[in-house]
Formats: structure tokens, C-alpha cells, sequence
């Protein structure tokens, strides 16, 4: 397949999703990232604020009882919002100790995509995900993950970002990381597979993370680092907003869909 014709293309099946985690590294992974087993689906609230703002910011006024798909949900942080505020969701992990802690806590989970048959979705999100799959992969993938999205479906991901300084730790803090993603790659990785990018660019800070204390020092953090941001695009121009965001921020759509 090559990307650059800019056609919708769905190869046949490939071991795209058992990329998520490496085979070596599955039965250690959820211990070296310290996710705890009684810990799974409690969203902590520093999480709640994240998941609240992005909901708000970009999906909650396209449905009003979205079904939900989450691929690779680590130790259920977005599972357990999703239920707590009555959602339909559904879960996608390769890592077999993480699958069975989700299908205790009683979610509706799978071990692949190609396990939901032909069920579609609202939203599907990857958070921390699709760096994971080797970039040869990823173009393919996201054509699957297209065919499941429902007419106005969205696709969220966060992922390192390659294009800042500051994602550097986070992208090279993982040795399960397989591709570096910034938001020019994005867009050319996605147009082959029928998507278009409504928003590409920083990760969302709540100035509320669940903590009246902490708010002053989030609000005179965030001040600063806008304030910084701004400096250093001055200074080494041309640099796009979000240079200084850690993680890239990524929401898609079917491209034969109005905005």
C-alpha cells in the first residue's frame, strides 16, 4: 500500500492489534506501570477532570447517549468514568492481565477489535495508545477504526508528542513505544484512511483537577507555560501552538462527513 495516493484502503486483517503490546512484555507491563488490580476502573480525580473538560470541549453536544469504545484501556481509568456517568462503553486490551481484571469489574471487553463483529461507535479513544504500533501499521488500523465509527463518530487520541521537547520523557520513557507521532505525521497517516482531523494540537489541563488548593498553583502554572509557549514560538519561528505540550491531543472524523 502506498499512503501517498490518499485512497481509502482496508488491507485484509493484519496483526495490527495485537501491536498494541509487545508479547514479551505483556504479563510484566501492568506491574512495571503500577496499575493496581483493586485500583481497576476508579478513575482518580485529577482523571474525572481531564475526561470531564475533553468531553465537553469536543463530544458532548454531537450525542446524547453515545456508545463508546476505548482500545488498549490500560487499568480502566476511562472505563470507570464512562460507567460512573451511565455511558455505553466497551473495551479493547491485548494485555491478557488487564483483560481479566476488566471483565471482573464486570465491563464488556474483548481481546481485539475484530471481536465486536460489525458494531459500531459514537466514540472510540485511544489514550496513550497508538504509539505503540510500528508506523507501517498505523495508517491500516485507523481504517478499521473508521468502518466501526457511526456517521458523526469521533476518534480521540493522545499520544506523545514527537514534535515537542517536552514529550521526549514520555516517548522515550516506554521501550513497548514503536512510532513518534507528531501532528504533520497524523495528518498524513490518517487521509488514507478516510478521517480528517477536526483538532490536532496541546493536551487539555483542567484548572480544576479535583482539589480547591491546588487550583491557584494549576492556574499560575498554566499561566506561565502559555506565557513561555509564546516566547518560544517567537523566538525559534515558525513552531506550531502546543510545542510545549507533552502529549498531543488528536480528535478524528469520517471524511465523508460534514464537520
Amino acid at each position: 500500500m502506498q499512503t501517498h495516493e490518499m485512497t481509502r484502503c482496508c488491507p485484509p486483517e493484519t496483526g495490527t492489534a495485537d501491536s498494541l503490546r509487545p508479547h514479551h512484555s505483556m504479563d510484566s507491563y501492568a506491574e512495571w506501570k503500577s496499575w493496581q488490580s483493586e485500583d481497576f476502573g476508579q478513575p482518580a480525580a485529577a482523571a474525572c477532570a481531564y475526561f470531564d473538560l475533553l468531553w465537553r470541549r469536543f463530544i458532548d453536544r454531537k450525542f446524547t447517549s453515545p456508545s463508546v469504545l476505548e482500545i488498549g484501556f490500560g487499568n480502566g481509568q476511562f472505563l470507570g468514568w464512562c460507567r460512573q456517568r451511565g455511558m455505553t462503553v466497551r473495551g479493547v486490551e491485548t494485555n491478557h492481565a488487564l483483560l481479566t481484571r476488566a471483565k471482573d469489574a464486570g465491563f464488556d471487553c474483548a481481546a481485539t477489535p475484530d471481536a465486536l463483529n460489525e458494531r459500531r461507535f459514537d466514540l472510540i479513544a485511544l489514550f496513550d495508545v497508538l504509539e505503540h504500533i510500528p508506523a507501517a501499521e498505523i495508517t491500516p488500523f485507523l481504517c478499521r477504526l473508521s468502518e466501526r465509527l457511526t456517521p458523526e463518530g469521533r476518534i480521540i487520541l493522545r499520544t506523545p508528542n514527537g514534535g515537542s521537547p517536552l514529550g521526549l520523557n514520555h516517548q522515550h520513557g516506554d521501550p513497548t513505544h514503536a512510532a513518534i507521532l507528531t501532528a504533520h505525521k497524523l495528518r498524513y497517516l490518517c487521509a488514507p484512511a478516510g478521517l480528517s482531523i477536526i483538532y490536532c494540537g496541546a493536551d487539555l489541563y483542567p484548572l480544576f483537577a479535583g482539589s480547591l488548593r491546588a487550583m491557584p498553583a494549576r492556574v499560575l502554572r498554566r499561566a506561565l507555560h502559555q506565557l513561555l509557549e509564546r516566547i518560544v514560538r517567537f523566538v525559534f519561528s515558525p513552531q506550531p501552538r502546543g510545542v510545549l505540550s507533552a502529549n498531543l491531543l488528536t480528535v478524528m472524523r469520517r471524511d465523508d462527513m460534514g464537520f
